[in-house]
């Protein structure tokens, strides 16, 4: 009795070990029909033509090994690997970069900054800026011959009015031409008097101010130039007695000394009456006219030859 039991034991025993053989090689026999597919795939995909990639298939899990040029590769390659039969995917497929985009791996590749130089690509280096014109200085007590650009007259001109003209000459230094002729120049009137009838005088005064040239303006500092006539109140003395003279020789003729007397009043009189109607003399300069200006501070200037 034991031994049947024994004997219907280790029947049991080699039915399961035969049973699992056999399931163990139905098993392999459809995990290399998946290979098989999956490599089929794999081929005939036009996106990886030229890739190396190879498949295996253990229990219906999938392993994709290999390289390829691009992420969209990879992908493409794990979809191929869908077929029937597989229960999952490992993806282990490396990605492959262009060799000129490839990051350096030890100092003999050569520094972006050389790849750049070699390809032509380097950007130009920005051009070195220029240096600062030199200048030199038009020291205090400098001359500038100035013509004017238009009339001024006493009578007209007003206190602070503006006028125009231009360098008459230029201004050389060391035989350089510093300020060209026909620079523009400006000034100020600072001044304008118009003589009364009786006494006084007219007087106009000018400033220089301002020079320009070569696209550059100066402000500059002068002397004041001053025009005045004679005094009014000598001349009308001088009148009014030349009167009275006359007038007096007349009325001694006339009635002697008594005559005299009363003429001289007249004549005075007259005298007197003929200055208060005769207009006093102004200052007047016309245009073109040509005056001297003299610098009471210096200026640094670019020079002309330097533009």
């Amino acid at each position: 009795m034991r031994s049947r039991n024994l004997v219907a034991i280790g029947a049991t025993v080699l039915m399961t070990m035969a049973l699992a053989a056999c399931s163990k090689s139905s098993a392999g026999t459809q995990d290399a029909a998946i290979t098989q597919a999956v490599e089929n795939k794999l081929n005939a995909d036009p996106s990886l033509q030229g890739d190396n990639i190879k498949a295996s298939t253990e229990n219906g899990v999938v392993t994709l090994t290999g390289s390829v040029s691009s992420n969209a590769a990879r992908a493409a390659a794990a979809k191929d690997a869908q077929v029937q039969g597989v229960t999952e995917v490992s993806n282990e497929i490396a990605t492959t970069t262009a060799v000129g985009n490839t990051p350096a791996a030890s100092g003999n590749q050569p520094s972006t900054s050389r790849r750049r130089a070699a390809s032509g690509s380097e950007p130009p280096a920005a051009p070195a800026a220029p240096a600062p014109p030199a200048t030199v200085e038009l020291s205090a007590g400098r001359v500038l011959a100035v013509r004017l650009g238009q009339p001024l007259s006493s009578k007209t001109a007003q206190a602070g009015q503006t006028w125009q003209g231009t360098v008459s000459a230029p201004v050389r230094m060391d035989g350089q031409v510093v300020v060209p002729q026909g620079a523009a120049v400006s000034g100020t009137i600072v001044a304008a008097d118009s003589a009364g009838h009786f006494k006084g005088r007219s007087r106009l005064v000018l400033r220089l101010t301002e020079l320009q040239f070569n696209g550059e303006s100066y402000d500059l500092a002068s002397r004041e130039r001053v025009f005045q006539t004679t005094s009014r109140g000598n001349t009308t003395a001088q009148r009014v007695g030349i009167g009275a003279a006359i007038g007096g020789v007349i009325g001694a003729i006339a009635g002697g000394g008594k005559g005299a007397a009363i003429g001289a009043g007249a004549g005075a009189g007259t005298g007197t009456a003929v200055q208060a109607f005769t207009n006093a003399p102004e200052v007047n300069l016309a245009a073109e006219t040509v005056l001297d200006f003299t610098l009471s501070a210096p200026v640094k200037v670019v020079p002309a030859a330097g533009n």
